[in-house]
């Protein structure tokens, strides 16, 4: 008999490893926290007891689930901003601490503004988890708008993921792109971990790329920025073309010599 093939590898999708002991035989609703026997049943109840008591009060506690069985994100602009956050060093070794808690869907009530990402996030207690990126530089947004001039069709396409290879590497370069660096993200997070990015920063970076994944206008959001402007100088020049006066003396030399005026304009 011969052995089964494996999926083929996408370059375009960030697996997780950890996915396939994590799919359960039910799907997880938006209120639910997974335990592990690692977290001891005591916590975990004493977890749940506070979350409930919270949600009583009228916080939502709305958990942040992966759209995908295999990976953690699924379009464009999700897997744009978990391959941006891996591709630097100091990231690297500590994003997938947070894999585990974000597919467990302990992070909760996600919020993303201009220049702001929170989230509450279960662990061995409840914590508030709070980041700060810097809005995009103006320079460097409008240079980005520039290098992308004429090779975006329209906002649906942007918005969708649908570019082309040139656009694609544009948005997405570490130095003059869309995403944020290191130094451009100060992250915060109420547990004692010392460390630079713990596990619930991690969790909850996972859970952003989800989100941009159902509303990648978000992204725009958070760094400041309007998507349309992306498009809107392309269609400002050509509808300026369009209704700009005819050059008087072209039409009456085409005129002249019996020229078609509809090939001479492009009409």
């Amino acid at each position: 008999m011969s052995a089964k093939k494996k999926p083929a590898f996408r370059d375009d999708i960030v697996y997780d490893d950890e996915a396939l002991t994590a799919i359960r035989t039910h799907a997880p609703r938006a209120d639910e926290i997974f335990w592990h026997d690692e977290d001891g049943d005591k916590v975990a109840g004493q977890i749940e007891r506070e979350l409930e008591k919270r949600r009583e009060s009228g916080e939502p506690l709305r958990a942040v689930l992966p759209g995908h069985a295999r990976s953690l994100s699924t379009t464009f602009w999700g897997q744009a901003w978990n391959r941006n956050l891996m591709s630097y060093s100091d990231y690297e070794s500590r994003m997938p601490r947070g894999r585990t808690y974000f597919r467990r869907g302990q992070v909760m009530d996600l919020a993303i503004t201009r220049g702001s990402i929170t989230a509450t996030v279960a662990g061995t207690r409840i914590y508030e988890v709070q980041m700060r990126i810097t809005p995009l530089d103006t320079e460097v947004w409008e240079s980005l708008k520039k290098r992308c001039q004429g090779k975006i069709g329209g906002l649906v396409e942007l918005l969708s993921g649908e570019l082309s290879d040139g656009v694609m590497k544009e948005v997405t370069k570490q130095d003059g792109g869309l995403f944020a660096a290191p130094g451009e993200m100060k992250l915060d997070c109420t547990c004692p971990d010392s460390a630079g990015l713990c596990k619930h920063l991690a969790a909850t970076l996972y859970a952003a790329g989800s989100l941009f994944d159902e509303q990648p206008v978000l992204l725009f959001t958070l760094r400041g920025v309007d998507p349309q402007e992306m498009v809107a100088k392309d269609a400002k020049e050509a509808v300026a073309q369009l209704t700009a006066p005819a050059d008087v003396e072209a039409v009456r030399a085409a005129a002249l010599e019996g020229v078609d005026l509809d090939e001479v304009f492009g009409l």
